[in-house]
């Protein structure tokens, strides 16, 4: 059996060697020779508009940089999505076992920063990894400037150290985005409870829980434009995002009771008490397990958010 390993790890944002606040995470997942690495970054400060991803291991007093690939923001976000399947980085010695942690070098400067370990993290000893087969420059041809590492240049740079599988999720547009007309239509059942009588007749019915009388239908990211405007902004929501990505499929359910019925949005995940936390963050506090898993440790279930119905 390969080995298989799976962990979260904040990213912060990096100011005079010192970690600052908290930009996103990371989902590092490890099992046998192929790694997956998801970032999820929002509301950062970037003077441009893309920056290198490196892994970086330490090697004595200094650290070196292993390049991923590109990772462009807009808006300041940023959704990327690297696999990995090679044993050893590059052309060294060193395995993704080794790795303390990722970087983000944009503007010739670490901006963020994201580490396994507790040992302090100094630009000054980054390096960038170079085989030892590198051919050396031809004396006869002239001197060319040294040049520094720049997140313009990183996309047309070759990047022999991974063999990259996929650089984002796949996503189509209709997951991300819908027509004006489209929209026109959902607004057309009226109230928010016939649009809900509207989705239980053309959404698939699901019963993952426990409780009888709870009452999902199961969504896609583009079904979140069904819901009230005041929901839209979850459309960004990096857990959200997450959770889809993983599962290819979202919630939304209803709870009857005998005052007032509420409806809620589940993203699909395991109740780890990492996630926990990284659920409670971005507005996903409450956790139902699947009735299939609901004795287990780590039960699969649905990290929930109320619907709000205001327009």
């Amino acid at each position: 059996m390969s080995e298989y390993r799976r962990f979260f790890s904040y990213i912060y944002a990096y100011e005079q060697n010192q970690k600052t606040s908290n930009a996103g995470f990371a989902k590092i997942e490890m099992r046998g020779e192929t790694t997956t690495i998801e970032l999820h970054m929002r509301g950062t400060v970037l003077s441009t508009p893309a920056a290198c991803l490196y892994l970086f291991v330490r090697e004595n007093d200094r650290i070196l940089g292993f390049p991923l690939g590109d990772v462009p923001f807009s808006g300041g976000n940023a959704d990327r999505r690297f696999t990995l399947k090679q044993p050893k980085l590059s052309e060294s010695q060193y395995t993704i076992s080794d790795v303390a942690g990722i970087l983000l070098v944009a503007a010739d400067k670490i901006c963020f920063v994201s580490q396994w370990d507790e040992a302090p993290i100094d630009w000054e000893s980054f390096r960038v990894y170079q085989p030892q087969n590198t051919p050396l420059p031809d004396p006869a041809a002239p001197p060319q400037e040294e040049k520094v590492i720049q997140s313009t240049e990183l996309p047309q740079r070759k990047m022999p150290v991974f063999s990259v599988i996929s650089e984002q999720p796949d996503i189509s547009p209709a997951d991300q985005t819908l027509s004006d007309e489209s929209a026109s239509q959902i607004t057309a059942p009226g109230s928010w409870q016939e649009t809900w009588q509207h989705l239980t007749t053309t959404l698939p019915l699901m019963q993952p829980f426990s409780n009888q009388e709870i009452c999902c239908v199961r969504a896609e990211l583009k079904d979140l434009r069904l819901l009230p405007p005041s929901n839209w902004h979850l459309c960004n929501n990096s857990f959200l995002l997450h959770g889809f990505f993983t599962y290819r499929h979202l919630i939304f359910g209803e709870v009857p009771s005998a005052k007032e019925h509420k409806w809620f949005i589940g993203v699909p995940g395991i109740r780890y008490r990492q996630e926990h936390v990284l659920a409670a963050i971005f507005g996903f506090p409450d956790f139902l397990p699947d009735k299939s898993s609901n004795d287990a440790d780590a039960p699969f279930g649905y990290w929930c958010i109320a619907i709000t119905e205001a327009d």
